[in-house]
């Protein structure tokens, strides 16, 4: 299951149009709200409907992944003093109280419906420490919560489809309405419907609520069980990147070349002078670079003579001068190496765990094989009793026996793979977090899955398989379906369920010719209350009122005595109507006298119905001792009836004759054990003084 959002994010989600107002008062009507998921389409003001519709199995809405069981089971978060921007008008303070009008406590239609109205009390209760009501008066203790934008745990609200006689379904319906009341008396009535349809997966057509319908309810080949899409894993590629190039640039130079050329030099000529003297004369040849000079000397006599002419030489001279030469000359560009990337897809894996209540005194009798809501998988998880006992009678705990006929303190559990076998480089692996549970293939034991082991890789088999859970030492152990890596490594998917042991063991009592049963008569009030305990998780177990004898031996004393003795169960509760009422005081009774052969139990809770002494089956007289130890006693007792009836029970907690109410005014002995109002005053202080 995924894990609750922060409640800071809820309120965001709440404020963006995702939570619907109940329908309450626009003042008051963000006191209390629904987180449903998906959300339900708006309606013409702009706000959510009040109405969620889920096929069967659809995993967009249904919580519960058993596509076998026929109902849907709605995830429902409670939000309460939400700052809703829709709202303006609203203003909330604090939630004070909180009432469940719907289910009715009273007049509950079915399971689901105490399943339901329980869960919702105990959210508001637990979850938000709020007092919770029934028709107006405390059952749940509680303060104002005054926490801004608050909302709880996803709660499971189950909705049955309907049966039809020939076998078929229709779809199924359940209204919640529910009243919270701040401290300053403002009421926030709030509603929603819940509609569950029978599942049209798989009929090979894609009907408008489905994403696709390849003709079948399987995970994990691209259209789920509730035709839905199922998103493939994009593939990493490898992208090229430049690596290191050389390139060629040009480049001017400058080199300096040698050049001949002429330069001319000045040359004196003799001219006759007047002068007798002859004229001298020296010519001087230079090479220099630039420029050549010649110097004349000479002298005039006035003489007539004739002079020798310098002439001109060519002269050597070294000049320079600019050329362009292209010169390769290479660089170097540094750029990221491609970097090899592993392409690989995470192919599509579906794995879910369907966990069972535990057997009772057989599999299947008297309660009826019965799965635990998937939302219940990991909190609370699924109970399950320490086998210490010996079922075969043959002087070894069943724990360390290999095989044991006639097992009933074993959990069933359905593992379901899909694909199965895993796809190629992946296996599915079974294992535990600590030795405190064994599993086995059968309830009887056989051969075991997980024993001195820690884990198990699934080799053979098929999409579902069925494995027995046993357990050996007090405390919880979490059990992990995986699929992971073959060989080793971190789990890719995982499913989990938490199995703990329970502390407490519960005994049912009926009354005289009343027989358990799974359903129960709807005339056997006190099997009704337990068949709604055993769906809450408890360990609890149903006897004819004969299985106690007047000294309060029988069965159920040894069911009693096995499970604190060998069981480790510390906590004992029992109630019983009628002649069953007359037998708790005996069952309770001789386990106090016996008390220090059994080991350490207390008696934290007891009831009785119009309870009558069970001397024989013939007694009527009326059991007015409170049973010994008892912390907790409850007493509904009428006086209208001729023949038989209860009465008051001094020192009771709860002490209450119903012909003095105004629903009870009328009830007779036959009655009152099948009346809402008895069965729920039974049920409640249990679930508080109880525990699993």
């Amino acid at each position: 299951m995924a894990s609750a959002a922060p409640l800071a994010a809820r309120a965001q989600v709440c404020s963006a149009s995702a939570c619907v107002p109940g329908g309450g008062s626009l003042s008051s009507d963000c006191a209390f709200e629904w987180l449903v998921t998906p959300a339900p389409l708006a309606t013409g003001n702009g706000l959510p409907g009040r109405k969620a519709v889920c096929y069967e199995g659809d995993p967009v809405c249904d919580a519960d992944i058993d596509i076998g069981n026929q109902r849907c089971v709605f995830p429902i978060t409670l939000c309460i003093n939400n700052d809703d921007a829709r709202l303006p008008a609203c203003q909330p303070t604090d939630v004070a109280t909180f009432e469940v009008r719907k289910p009715s406590a009273t007049h509950p239609r079915d399971a689901a419906d105490t399943a339901n109205l329980t869960a919702l009390e105990n959210e508001v209760n637990q979850g938000f420490g709020v007092t919770v009501l029934r028709s107006g008066v405390a059952v749940l203790s509680g303060m104002p919560n005054t926490t801004m934008n608050t909302c709880g745990a996803a709660v499971p609200i189950e909705v049955p489809l309907r049966q039809r006689r020939s076998g078929g379904v229709l779809r199924g319906k359940k209204r919640l309405r529910v009243a919270s009341t701040g401290s300053d008396g403002n009421r926030d009535s709030d509603s929603l419907k819940l509609e569950c349809r029978p599942s049209t997966c798989g009929n090979g057509a894609t009907e408008s609520h489905e994403d696709c319908d390849d003709g079948n309810r399987t995970n994990g080949d691209g259209c789920n069980q509730g035709c839905r899409i199922e998103t493939a894993t994009p593939t990493p590629t490898a992208t090229p990147t430049p690596g290191n190039t050389a390139t060629n640039t040009a480049t001017l130079t400058t080199t300096p070349t040698a050049t001949r050329t002429a330069t001319p030099t000045a040359s004196a000529t003799a001219t006759p002078t007047p002068t007798a003297p002859p004229p001298t004369a020296s010519a001087t040849d230079t090479a220099t670079p630039l420029p050549p000079t010649a110097t004349a000397t000479g002298s005039a006599t006035a003489t007539s003579t004739a002079s020798a002419a310098a002439t001109a030489t060519a002269t050597a001279t070294s000049t320079a001068t600019e050329t362009a030469t292209i010169t390769a000359t290479p660089t170097v560009t540094e750029t990221p190496t491609p970097t090899p990337t592993a392409t690989w897809t995470l192919p599509a894996m579906t794995l879910g765990i369907t966990a069972y209540r535990p057997q009772s005194e057989g599999y299947g009798a008297p309660f009826q094989r019965r799965a635990v809501p998937a939302a219940e998988l990991t909190t609370p998880g699924v109970g399950v009793r320490i086998n210490g006992d010996d079922d075969n009678n043959n002087g070894t705990s069943d724990f360390v026996d290999a095989s044991v006929s006639g097992e009933n303190d074993l959990v069933e559990l359905t593992l379901q793979t899909s694909p199965f076998p895993a796809p190629a480089g992946f296996e599915y692996v079974l294992r535990r977090t600590d030795s405190g549970v064994k599993v086995w293939n059968n309830a009887g034991k056989g051969s075991n899955v997980i024993d001195g082991n820690d884990e198990f890789v699934f080799v053979s088999g098929g999409t579902s398989r069925t494995v027995w859970v046993e357990r050996g030492t007090a405390g919880d152990t979490t059990l992990e379906l995986v699929a992971r890596p073959a060989g080793g490594g971190s789990a890719v998917v995982t499913a989990q369920v938490r199995l703990f042991a329970f502390t407490s063991v519960i005994i049912a009592l009926g009354g005289e010719n009343q027989v358990p049963s799974d359903p129960p008569n709807s005339n056997h009030g006190m099997f009704n209350i337990a068949s709604s305990l055993y769906g809450l998780g408890y360990d609890v177990h149903m006897y004819d009122e004969d299985d106690v004898s007047s000294s309060g031996a029988g069965a159920a004393y040894d069911e009693v005595v096995r499970a604190v003795s060998r069981r480790g169960i510390g906590i004992v509760s029992v109630y019983g109507y009628s002649h069953g009422g007359g037998s708790t005081w005996d069952l309770v009774n001789r386990l106090d006298v016996n008390r220090a052969s059994i080991g350490t139990f207390t008696v934290p809770y007891t009831a009785y119905v119009d309870a009558i002494r069970n001397a024989s089956d013939i007694d009527i007289a009326s059991e007015t001792r409170r049973p010994p130890t008892s912390a907790y006693h409850v007493n509904y007792y009428e006086r209208n009836d001729f023949f038989i009836k209860g009465n008051s029970v001094p020192g009771a907690n709860v002490d209450v004759n119903v012909n003095s109410t105004p629903w009870g005014a009328d009830l007779d002995h036959g009655g009152i054990d099948d009346h809402p109002n008895v069965r729920d005053g039974v049920l409640q202080p249990l679930l508080v003084f109880v525990p699993r």
